[in-house]
């Protein structure tokens, strides 16, 4: 019995793992689907957005490229624990306990720290930095520019692909995955496996930042160890390094979030300067010439090249191209091939099984089975891909059961999203350290390296990963409520309001777009067995258990008022970013006329039934103290009620047990 038991805990496990990742993979496709407008936004509305930032990257102004040796107070700045989303968060519960730290920099007071000193940064200073952050402090204004700076020089004269070199026996290099704004897991890395020297090399695979809450001290620490070690330490782009993708909103109701800590922790041109950065990223690292280190995966075609890669033009990138006019001339069909490429390497995923498809759960990029992995291999003389780019239960993964030497994922943050996951990261060796895989060649022999896993949980679990689940099933599916509305409906003929469950599970998946067993997630949904009658659906009270969330609402207007909140809730992402895209100087107010043409460029987005089509009444209730701008806080307090299913204004989506009460 206690074997059954076991059995059924370990198959729950997989279920709500499975289910986790396919909510992340919908949230990533929308993801993609709004950066398709975001930048359709920026060329309508900045077209030289890009030519400030440029100025700044490659200005030097007098006062802004450090002293010789005299520190000035104000250039290390205490964090302001009044701001929700600035450093106060590692100032005060952000504290790591140093122990046996790498760091024997003395105590010191923050605000003695001054400008970083001119010419290249040193190790001593990327200590000092790094320090700094681990207790709360915050590089000045200034600095951080200089850093951006200094990097975005030596990233200017670095090619798409990095030969990472093995020169002895005695070096090791470590490999880290994802790290999304979570500074304890890179700290954590950097206590653990001790700071970059000749034989102790680190390659940084992409997707430094969004989602966590300190993205920007992640990118202050991973500039300054790349200035400071720079045989010793490597860069490489991810898909969320990418400026319409930094853009959005931060969890739970999207996957972004840089934007938004950067000019609260700074402004928007220093954000602007960070993501022309981004674009100079390199793509691929090759470890000994042996290993390919890739953020995303491999390509649409066969016989890819590391020629290939190496001349990808990687400043003419964008997420989502469009639709090209087919190519007329082989250069432009050149062009178009290494664009995919280079949105493939990125974006791809592995599939156990054969083959190449495109990446339909992403929207981007490829699926790609192991004989396409060995063929890539056995073209360039490697041996081995290593990549990020999806969330692990363990931190690692091999995707091919039958072949697992081939590919291994390695994903840096633990915890992410909620999910309880462990973080992981990889340390290559020429030397069998004992415990280790061993890299193999295509012919199944022993290569000669060797690779370790080193898992971590940093910090404790903020809950199970089945109430993460729970609040992102209840979230997407208030999100398609006029969707689902409509197909239950039409599924229901007769009119009886009930639709069989094979209907209303098929109708959940053609909507939501979620691949999963929904009939079997009837009860986190909050439909009790009594409305289940016969193999039947009462979907009139799952639809109540939807509407419960704008109880409050009703109380505030009539059925036209609800059905615009209806029509703002389901496209508050992009609302979000639109707001954030004209709200420049970052007070979070804009003016009626900047709300009227927000919305007039998203109902250019949207379809017919979905528009908002009375912008002014929304405008009356939101202007509540009449001063003719709109305070965007106050906005989306408004939409907080519609995530309170309790009817409580937490800034969550609740979950209830059972269904709510009609209004």
């Amino acid at each position: 019995a206690l074997e059954g038991a076991s059995t059924g805990t370990r198959q729950s496990e997989v279920t709500q793992w499975q289910i986790f990742n396919e909510l992340d993979l919908k949230e990533e496709s929308e993801m993609l689907e709004l950066a398709t407008f975001l930048d359709s936004l920026m060329r309508e509305f900045a077209p030289n957005s890009r030519k400030h930032s440029l100025e700044n990257l490659q200005t030097e102004e007098e006062d802004d490229d450090g002293v010789d040796a005299h520190r000035h107070a104000e250039d290390f700045e205490a964090p302001s624990h009044a701001d929700a989303h600035g450093i106060a968060g590692i100032g005060t519960s952000f504290r790591i306990a140093r122990g046996n730290s790498i760091y024997n920099i003395p105590d010191m007071n923050l605000m003695d720290y001054g400008p970083l000193p001119k010419g290249p940064l040193t190790p001593e200073t990327a200590s000092e930095i790094i320090d700094v952050y681990r207790r709360g402090g915050k590089l000045a204004y200034k600095s951080f520019k200089k850093l951006l700076r200094d990097v975005y020089k030596k990233l200017k004269g670095v090619g798409n692909v990095v030969r990472v070199p093995m020169a002895s026996e005695a070096v090791k290099v470590h490999v880290i995955g994802d790290l999304h704004g979570q500074l304890e897991d890179l700290l954590h890395i950097l206590d653990d496996a001790g700071m970059p020297d000749q034989q102790n090399l680190f390659v940084f695979n992409g997707d430094f930042v969004d989602r966590g809450d300190h993205s920007v001290e992640i990118i202050a620490i991973l500039f300054s160890l790349y200035l400071a070690f720079p045989d010793f330490v490597f860069l490489n782009r991810g898909n969320h390094e990418d400026h319409v993708i930094c853009c959005q909103p931060p969890p739970p109701h999207g996957c972004g979030g840089f934007q938004r800590e950067c000019k609260s922790k700074y402004d928007d041109l220093v954000f602007s300067m960070v993501v022309e950065v981004f674009r100079y990223l390199p793509i691929i690292h090759l470890i000994d010439g042996r290993i390919c280190v890739i953020h995303g995966g491999l390509f649409y075609r066969k016989g890819v090249t590391i020629e290939d890669l190496e001349a990808i033009d990687r400043l003419d990138y964008c997420p989502v191209p469009g639709e090209e006019e087919p190519p007329s001339t082989p250069e432009e069909a050149r062009g178009q091939d290494l664009r995919q490429l280079m949105r493939d390497a990125l974006w791809s995923d592995p599939k156990p099984d054969p083959g190449c498809e495109f990446n339909n759960a992403r929207k981007q990029g490829q699926l790609f089975g192991p004989d396409v992995c060995q063929e890539f291999l056995q073209t360039n003389d490697l041996h081995m891909v290593v990549r990020s780019h999806e969330c692990m239960k363990l931190g690692f993964s091999q995707a091919y059961p039958d072949m697992p030497h081939l590919l291994a994922t390695i994903f840096s943050a633990s915890g992410y999203g909620g999910s309880n996951n462990m973080g992981a990261y990889m340390t290559y060796s020429k030397v069998d350290p004992g415990a280790a895989y061993k890299v193999m060649t295509l012919d199944g022999e022993p290569s000669g390296m060797f690779f370790t896993v080193q898992n971590y949980t940093v910090g404790e679990a903020s809950g199970s990963i089945e109430d993460t689940n729970k609040t992102s099933m209840r979230a997407l599916v208030l999100r398609k409520k006029q969707e689902l509305i409509a197909e239950f409906i039409a599924a229901d003929e007769a009119g009886t309001g009930k639709v069989t469950i094979d209907q209303w599970g098929a109708i959940m998946v053609k909507v939501t777009g979620v691949v999963i067993n929904w009939p079997e997630l009837l009860p986190l949904l909050g439909v009790e067995a009594e409305h289940m009658v016969s193999g039947e659906i009462e979907y009139q009270t799952f639809i109540s258990e939807l509407r419960a969330g704008f109880n409050r609402l009703s109380q505030v207007g009539n059925e036209d008022t609800e059905t615009l909140f209806n029509a703002m809730y389901a496209n508050r992402n992009t609302l979000e970013c639109v707001f954030a895209f004209f709200d420049l100087n970052g007070d979070g107010v804009i003016s009626k006329e900047e709300f009227h043409h927000g919305c007039e460029v998203l109902n250019k987005k949207l379809s017919p039934s979905s528009r908002i089509s009375r912008p002014e009444r929304l405008l009356e209730m939101m202007d509540i103290d009449g001063s003719d701008g709109i305070d965007i806080n106050e906005f989306f307090e408004v939409f907080r009620l519609v995530d309170a299913a309790d009817g409580s204004v937490d800034g969550k989506i609740s979950i209830v047990d059972g269904p709510a009460e009609e209004p």
